[in-house]
């Protein structure tokens, strides 16, 4: 169901900086609460217990340079718009 995805650090509510994913769905009718729960339930159980997203966001475009390369910064102050 996942085009492409990044992930980025963020701050908790106890400063601890923990995995924020965007994602870029194959289908954006698919994006609901229970996809993201499936997502992180994968992540727990194929990635160390600390890796997995606390928080998902689903999005239509992941912003980018020229090149193609992803703009993470815009990610970390939430702003998924190129």
């Amino acid at each position: 169901d996942i085009l492409e995805a990044a992930v980025v650090g963020r701050a908790d509510e106890t400063h601890l900086i923990k995995p924020e994913a965007w994602i870029v769905l194959k289908n954006p009718n698919k994006a609901s609460e229970k996809l993201a729960e499936d997502i992180r339930n994968h992540c727990k159980n194929t990635l160390a217990p600390y890796k997995y997203p606390r928080w998902i966001h689903f999005v239509e475009v992941l912003p980018k340079t020229a090149t193609g390369k992803i703009q993470r910064f815009k990610l970390r102050t939430g702003l998924s718009d190129s």
